[in-house]
Parts: C-alpha cells; structure tokens; sequence
C-alpha cells in the first residue's frame, strides 16, 4: 500500500468501524462500572496512549524517522480526534464525559498515566484511583499531587488549533473542542476548573487575559489571512477557517453567557 493509502485507510476506516461500537456500549443501557470499563480500555490504553505515541514520533529528529512512521503517527493522532468527537458527540454518560475531558483538556496529569496508562480500580473495595485522583487535581491543584506532567494531550490540542500542523488537524481539533463545549454533561463550572472559560470573578479583576483556545483560534487565523501556514486546497484552507470560526463563536458564546450569570 502507498504511503498516501495508507493514511486514508488509517484516518478514513477505523474510526467508521468504532462508531457503531461506541453507540452500543456506551449509550445503550448498562451498568456504570462496565461503562468505565470501556472508558479505561478503549480510550486511555489504546486511543490516548496511540495519540501520546504520536507525539512521541513527531518529536523525533526527522531525519531518523520513515516517513510511513510519520504518516502512521499522524493517522493515529486524527483517528484519536476523531473517535474523541464521536465519544462526546454521542455519550451522555456524565461521569464518563468528565473524566474523558479531564484527561484531554487539564493542564496537569500524573506522569505515570502519559506511559503505562490508568490504574486498575478496585470496584469491590469501592476503590477509584482515576476518578479520585483527577478530582483532587482540578479541584486542588498540583500541590496535593506528586509526580504530576503537563498535559501532552492538551498541548498537542493547542497546538493543532493554532495550525502549527495540518489544515486537516486544524478541522478535526476545533470540531473536537466544539462538541465538548456543546456537550450537556459539561457545564460550566467544569469548563471553568479546567480553564477553558475565565474563573467566576474576573469580571472585577483589573486585568484581563484570553484563554489558551482563543490565543489558539486567533494565532491560526493571523497566519491563514496572512498566508502562513502550510499549504493545501482552497477548500480545504476554507474549511478549516470556517471550522476554527465556529468553535470561535461556540466558545464565545459559553464565556458571554458565564459572564453574564455572574452579574
């Protein structure tokens, strides 16, 4: 298969083949420690730990990585965005939402769950070291937490919204990020521990600053107006304008209508 093959079937099959898997056992009616079960194994060992190991690859010195390497990272990393989309897209399953949100949007996470991946729970012993540990992060900070890494996850979002990459992992990042924000089982308040919409005073702060997504959007449409990104079709180049325009205006939306529950 060519190399340009390879990518589509990569990025193009995979994620149509789990799209029907999430639907039935994730929405379906079942038992919430089965539907952990799920989160931990389907997620985090396999689409999470593939995304972070294609990361791993693009930081490599180019010139000692294949380009099949490189075209497989860059697959793993857009079937990640898009089963991602899918999950928040179709699961309304509170507690599994937040916790997949946690872990792609927090700044911080545990070192250990970037390389050997979540702890196991002990659901008789009523033991949830992922659910607990996360809490205590967002809710705490990194003091009550030791061994603790900023998000690869986040920062490779970050970037890809900002356009540092493909215009395709433009789209597929700010339609991720739309589809959580428009996510139900994300309110505000979560949003706000995990530093997406401004915290609930700053309108009295003397100083303002923009969020790290809407640096994002802004950096990616300076450089596409001025021609500085890479290149690609025009329709491709307007999709992705348009893309990262409508999760502008979805994110603008949350902060004006946060804002305004505070006074």
């Amino acid at each position: 298969m060519s190399a340009p093959g390879m990518l589509d079937s990569w990025s193009g099959e995979c994620p149509r083949l789990c799209v029907s898997f999430l639907h039935t056992a994730l929405i379906t009616p079942s038992a919430s420690p089965q539907r952990f079960r799920i989160l931990r194994e389907v997620f985090v060992t396999n689409v999470l730990r593939s995304w972070i190991r294609s990361l791993d690859v693009h930081g490599a010195e180019t010139s000692n990585v294949k380009t099949a390497e490189l075209l497989k990272a860059q697959a793993e990393r857009r079937v990640a965005l898009i089963l991602c989309s899918q999950f928040f897209g179709l699961v309304e399953y509170r507690p599994a939402v937040r916790l997949l949100s946690v872990l792609l949007l927090n700044d911080i996470y545990p070192q250990g769950w970037a390389v050997g991946g979540l702890p196991d729970t002990d659901e008789e012993a009523g033991d949830f070291p992922v659910t607990s540990t996360l809490n205590a992060i967002v809710s705490a900070g990194e003091s009550t937490i030791h061994d603790l890494t900023p998000n690869r996850l986040r920062e490779s979002l970050l970037s890809m919204l900002a356009g540092n990459h493909s215009f395709d992992e433009v789209i597929l990042s700010s339609t991720l990020l739309s589809v959580m924000l428009e996510s139900e089982s994300i309110d505000d308040a979560a949003l706000e521990l995990l530093k997406v919409l401004p915290t609930s005073n700053h309108l009295s702060s003397s100083s303002s600053s923009t969020s790290p997504y809407e640096d994002a959007c802004a950096s990616f449409l300076t450089k596409a107006v001025a021609g500085g990104v890479h290149s690609c079709s025009p329709e491709t180049q307007i999709c992705a304008i348009e893309s990262v325009s409508s999760f502008g205006l979805v994110l603008l939306e949350r902060i004006i209508r946060h804002s305004w529950t505070e006074l």
